[in-house]
């Protein structure tokens, strides 16, 4: 137990001296839980000041400049090649957060916003950086393939570039991906490169399916349980020109439907089966033959 003097000591040290209640437990050589509940009953303890970092944007910046410094200067940092092992260094204004924190409020962070450099060859620095959008940093983000020559130009609007940069260009409105879907299908390429997608929201395309009498669309018919393939195969068989029904009921790679006997015997003579799970070509179908 401490004696008052031993306390006033403690108030002393945390008090004028501003010591953490570790600092005082290592000194005194005494445990920090005894030290923080014996301040706390005597109305002294007072919590440290963590300043700007203190904030709720504080808390964001200051994850973002540790984010940074650890970018340029650890090694083990999965992005540590692109900025650190190229030259990346952080401006001795910004060694301490506060500078840096004052300066993303005036130049209009955000939440959701990233940092990043105008020239990539320079450091981190109040002149060199700006704040942009996670979309604009995925498109300006260094990637070994960029530096590749491109397998496959495409010429449009009086330039030729390859398909990644078509897609990262500001007049492109689709994904990579929806881009090379609409090359694939030979759409015109300034149309294919402008058009926006036919998605609004939550909103898709639905494609209509009848079939038993019933008309539903093709992604409810793939979960009804008469179904026995997934919808991608399901979509395939449609597309090669199967009927509906059996696009639905004809099982996969010759197998027996869903929730039917698979101890019974064959379905008799004249039975449609795919000619693909006696090593026929896939999507053709032919009887089999009477037993």
């Amino acid at each position: 137990m401490f004696t008052e003097a031993r306390w006033r000591l403690v108030e002393r040290l945390h008090r004028e001296e501003a010591l953490s209640c570790g600092q005082i437990a290592k000194r005194l050589r005494v445990s920090r839980t005894a030290i923080f509940l014996g301040l706390k009953r005597r109305g002294s303890y007072a919590p440290p000041s963590r300043g700007v970092a203190g904030r709720p944007e504080g808390r964001r910046l200051l994850k973002l400049w540790k984010s940074m410094h650890n970018r340029c200067r650890n090694p083990k940092n999965t992005q540590y090649g692109y900025y650190g092992a190229r030259g990346a260094r952080v401006c001795a204004a910004w060694r301490e957060f506060e500078p840096f924190y004052h300066w993303a409020i005036e130049n209009g962070w955000q939440s959701g916003l990233c940092l990043s450099r105008r020239n990539r060859r320079k450091i981190f620095s109040p002149r060199n950086c700006v704040w942009i959008t996670q979309a604009e940093a995925a498109r300006n983000a260094y990637h070994p393939s960029s530096e590749m020559p491109a397998r496959w130009l495409i010429h449009a609007f009086g330039e030729s570039k390859g398909v990644t940069a078509w897609s990262r260009d500001p007049r492109c409105a689709v994904t990579f991906s929806g881009l090379l879907c609409r090359l694939y299908r030979r759409w015109d390429v300034e149309s294919a490169i402008t058009e926006p997608p036919r998605v609004t929201g939550n909103a898709t395309t639905r494609r209509e399916l009848t079939a038993f009498g019933l008309t539903k669309s093709v992604t409810d018919w793939s979960r009804d349980r008469r179904c026995t393939v997934r919808l991608v195969t399901l979509i395939r068989r449609l597309n090669e020109g199967l009927s509906p029904e059996d696009a639905i009921c004809i099982p996969p790679y010759g197998g027996l439907p869903r929730g039917r006997d698979r101890s019974g015997g064959s379905d008799g003579p004249g039975t449609r089966t795919p000619s693909y799970a006696a090593g026929g070509r896939r999507g053709s179908f032919s009887r089999a033959p009477a037993p």
